[in-house]
This record gives structure tokens, sequence and C-alpha cells, in this order.
């Protein structure tokens, strides 16, 4: 990892922090070009353009009152450019500009605009500008200008300005004055969409709870929650001015958890004067989505989820292929979610091969996609793991080798006192995998006739191949899947209902493994298991089975570790040198300016 992570251990801490970035990003419109008639010569303009960029820092500049050395204003290294933009133009004493600093942006294409989101960097809100006027262009000709007055509103830092403008090919963005005088225009993101960021300042509470298996017998997870003050009713729907009304699931949100360490001593792990100045170190960025919105007359909760908490749509579209590869699923899958093919990711398997690779011969049931990613995983014997960049990962992690737990970092808790005695679950070796084959039958049979007499009609059947509906020039199939055709039937009023014949290749499905399953072991039925899986899957899982030895512990709140992670342990019973090795089942994590949480982890 980037960060260093060097605050992480040390017994004591200071403030928290948390940085919260919700988005709507038009994916359509992509920018060519960005440039400043203003620009200072440490800032990277480029990263404007990447969320995931995002500063709400700052640096020493000539400003009045921006050199002091205090620690909250560090100097820039010499040919260091930072992310975000700083003008190089500074206001007058009345916090007017000779010349107002301006971005251009060029678009790669013709493109509709209908939202334009800048978040100014928070670090300095006394620069923050009285005015910006955004300038919509067709080549050189103006199309539209909106500008927003700053000086009353109270949703700083984001500024959304709401387009809804056709064949743009270049934004101009104009910083009219400063609030304060001697000040720099300080920018962190733009985004043709819709952007919020916000911060402990703003948030009153988070919750954060992060869990998974070693093999997937239940469903990963990552579950965040943030409430916010309500009093003025800004987030309630009927409210015209709720900038946050055109959130829906899409919503990607980014959170990310701060420490502040400075006069952090490395050597004897000490703070020195840690609530004096700021230094924070900021742990990577977590992509989720928004799952739900909740308000009530003083507050207003978001709650948040990984890709897969969001996948819940039932798949109906299934349509049968004998020996699919499991990465060809999953990428239909996506599609039928609208999201991108990439969104899960194949680590491979002991022998090399990509578990995507893996093959499936049966006709998937239906099921929400998050519960069909879980069994394809579990039948391949693939750890499924949630990723901080929002991708779903089918990894292979080996308990007796804990460098393959990659997933993050190992972390030392010991805090003994919070740990009890573990819990011996029952151990299970009495293990037995399914195995289906399915095969389509070579002759076109009938399989289903019935009468209709809508305009529009849902035909359920049992599994099949369909191939085609009859009569045909009374019905014209919209699709055809594996269980079930939509069907637009013409009806008369001489004829007002017709026989409809759904014909197709009938699809048999045998079981060719016995499987045995005790209260403890495989508590799903997969349906869905590779060729032939031979012993390492088995073995794989009864290992896990008979390592269950739970503990539970009280923590400070550990946003840097993940579920998945290894976890080094000191017992009651373990000495300095024997911390026990663990693997985090569940980590969750509260905020409200102070840390506290809990975990779940199983000795391996």
């Amino acid at each position: 990892m980037a960060l260093e992570q060097k605050y992480l251990n040390i017994p004591i801490r200071a403030e928290g922090y948390i940085d919260i970035i919700m988005y709507a990003q038009d994916a359509k419109v992509n920018i060519a070009n960005i440039s400043s008639n203003s620009v200072n010569t440490y800032s990277n303009i480029e990263t404007l353009k990447d969320i995931k960029s995002y500063t709400n820092t700052t640096i020493a500049t000539l400003e009045e009152n921006m050199w002091l050395l205090n620690g909250k204003f560090p100097n820039p290294t010499p040919g260091v450019r930072y992310n975000g933009y700083i003008s190089n133009e500074v206001s007058d004493e009345q916090g007017n500009f000779t010349t107002n600093p301006k971005i251009d942006i060029e678009l790669a294409t013709i493109s509709e605009i209908e939202s334009f989101s800048l978040i100014l960097n928070s670090a300095v809100p006394s620069g923050y500008p009285k005015q910006i006027k955004c300038t919509f262009y067709n080549g050189e000709t103006i199309l539209t200008d909106i500008t927003q007055d700053l000086t009353t509103v109270d949703t700083l830092p984001n500024v959304i300005f709401d387009v809804n403008q056709e064949n743009v090919t270049k934004v101009t963005v104009e910083f009219i004055g400063t609030r304060r005088g001697k000040r720099r225009i300080r920018l962190s993101n733009l985004m043709f969409g819709r952007v919020i960021n916000l911060d402990q300042n703003q948030v009153i509470s988070t919750d954060y709870t992060d869990k998974c298996s070693y093999v997937p017998d239940s469903i990963p997870s990552r579950i965040f929650s943030f409430t916010m003050n309500n009093y003025n009713q800004i987030y309630n729907i009927d409210n015209p001015e709720n900038g946050y009304i055109n959130l829906d699931r899409n919503t990607v949100v980014l959170i990310r958890n701060g420490y502040n360490i400075f006069g952090y001593d490395e050597e004897n792990q000490r703070m020195d004067n840690p609530d004096k100045f700021q230094q924070i170190e900021w742990d990577d960025w977590k992509e989720l989505r928004l799952l739900n919105i909740t308000t009530s007359d003083d507050t207003c909760t978001f709650e948040c989820g990984s890709v897969l908490d969001m996948m819940e749509d039932t798949y109906t579209n299934e349509t049968f292929i004998n020996n699919r590869s499991v990465e060809s699923i999953t990428d239909t899958l996506m599609q039928f979610e609208g999201l991108p093919d990439n969104t899960v990711i194949f680590s491979n398997d002991d022998d090399g091969k990509s578990y995507g690779a893996y093959t499936i011969n049966t006709v998937l049931p239906e099921l929400p996609v998050r519960e069909l990613i879980q069994l394809l995983a579990f039948s391949v014997g693939a750890t499924l793991l949630i990723q901080d960049d929002g991708t779903i990962k089918f990894a292979n992690l080996k308990l007796n080798d804990l460098n393959s737990f990659t997933n993050h970092h190992e972390f030392n808790y010991k805090d003994f006192a919070s740990v009890p005695a573990a819990e011996q679950l029952e151990n299970t070796t009495n293990i037995s995998l399914p195995k289906y084959n399915s095969t389509t039958e070579n002759d076109v049979t009938e399989i289903v006739r019935t009468t209709v007499a809508q305009n529009q009609v849902e035909i359920t059947y049992s599994e099949c191949v369909p191939v085609s509906a009859l009569p045909e020039n009374k019905v014209v199939p919209i699709s055809m899947f594996c269980k079930r055709a939509n069907l637009n039937v013409s009806v008369s009023e001489a004829e007002p209902q017709i026989e409809v014949t759904i014909m197709g290749h009938k699809i048999s499905t045998v079981e060719t493994q016995e499987r045995s399953v005790t209260k403890d072991t495989l508590i799903i039925d997969t349906k869905l298991m590779k060729e032939d899986p031979g012993d390492k899957i088995k073995e794989k899982y009864k290992l896990w089975y008979s390592k269950k030895f739970k503990y539970t512990m009280d923590t400070r709140g550990e946003p840097l570790v993940d579920a998945g992670d290894i976890a080094k342990i000191q017992t009651p019973f373990s000495g300095e040198d024997q911390l026990i090795n663990g693997y985090v089942l569940q980590n969750h994590i509260a905020f409200d300016g102070s840390w506290s949480g809990d975990m779940e982890v199983v000795k391996l």
C-alpha cells in the first residue's frame, strides 16, 4: 500500500477523521484536456478529473497566514506536483482578482450535460470564491452560462450546477473573487454528474461492518451507514432544495478514515502533544454503493454496501449452454445488473488454473445475483472477497500459507484482556460435495401448450432450451429463456384467444455424486460443480471446518483491517512471542469522533 500505516499499532490515538464522497458520474462525458489561465506550478491539475485523487489537505503558499510554520501548512517539496488546483493569482484586500482564474475543460466528444459538480478544498474555506460562473460551449458558440453566488450558501464545499444542455464541446469554470482577501482559489475535484463530499464536521456518527468467510458458506458483505443532522429537513424527499434526491443505488460512495499522527515517535511508539497540530494519515478509499436513505425530523441516515450487497435482483434470463466457464457466467450476470465485466476478478488455483476458467454444466437456479456469485465461488473452492476498489475477487487463500493472504495486511492485537477464550465449534470431517451434469436432448419437442388471450403474456415451463413459439403468424417472442418466455400475442375480435405452443430441447440434469451434509458443514446445496472436483476442494473445506475456534473481542476500532485479513492475537494463554494467527471473519467499527469496535476471528 502507498499508505505507511505507522499509526496503526500505537497504544493511544488522537482525533480521527472521515471522508465520504457520493457521486453519480455521467460515464458518457469524457474529458480530453484540462488547462487553466492561472495555475500554481506545483498543482497537478490533471487530478481534478479523477475522483480518487481527491485531496482536502493544503500546502504552504505566500498569501496572508498561509505560510505559518505550525505543521498545518507544510512547505511544498521542490519538483513535486500536488493533487488538486491552486490558482497562481492571489486576490486583493477586498477579495477581487485583477484577472479571474479560469479552468478550461475540452470534451472528447460532443456531449449532453445534465449536471456538473465541483468540490472546493475545504481545508482553506477562507479561499472559497464569492461566485462561480460556468460557461458551456459548442465550438466557440456559447450555449448557456450559469453563475452561482456562494456568499450565502451552506452546502459548501459542494457546488452542483443543473445544466441540461446538449451539443457541448467545451466548459469554462471562472472563479470570481474570494470570500476573504489575500487568498488563492483551491479546488479538489470536478465531475460531470452529481458529487457530494462530507466530512466529520457534517456527520454525527458512522457504523461499518465488514464480514466474509474462508469458504463462501455465507455471502461476504460490507455495510456502512452514516447519520447527519436533518433539523431543517434538507434531506426530506419533498424538499425541492434536496440535493440528494437524484441519488440512487447506482450512486458510488467512497469512504476513507484518517488519523492524526503529528508527533508520532516511531522508535518509542508514542505521541507528543497529539492534539496540538494536525498531520493526517489516510487509509485507502473503499468503494461502496448507496443502498437506502431514511429520514426523520432530526436526522437522516444513509446506508451503503458493497457491489455484492447491491446485487439483489433475481436472475431470470437464464439460457443454458453446455460447459460454460465461470467467467462467462459472471460476465452475463454483470450485464444483467448493468455493471462492467471486470467487476468480478479471478485468481488461480493451486495448479495455476484461473477460477474463471472452471466450467459449469448445469442450469442456474432463479436466485438473486449475489447468491449465484456465492454459489459459483463455493463450487470451485475459491474464497470470495470484497476488495477496496469495489471489485469482487475469487481468491485462492491457503490456511497453512499465511503469505497467500494478500487482501490487505497483517495486524497485531495485544490487548488480550478483551479477548475471551476461544469458543470451540463443532468439528466436522464428513464432507461430500455435489456434482451435477446437464444435457440437452437432440430432438425438438413440445415443452408447453397453453391458451392465451392477453396482448402480452409470460409463459413458464420446466427446464429446456426453447427454440420457437407457435403459431408463428400469431406470436412474436420478445425473449425466451430456460424457464419462461415473454411473448407478444396478436388477438383479433374474431379470434379472442389463441393456443400457443413452446417448442424446444429438453434439459436433463443428473446427480453424479452423492452428498452427505451435517448441520455444521456445507450448508448450501450449490447444484453447481465443475466437471471433476477431485479431492483438493474437499480437503480445503475440510481443513477450514476442522479449525473453527472463534474468538470475539472488543477493539479500539480498526478501520485498516479488512475481513479476510490475518490477525496476530495475544491472549491470556499466549506469550509475547507466541501470538495466535487468526483469520478475521468480521470487523465492526463505530465512529462518532472517537473509535470503538469489535471483531470475530477464527484461530488458524
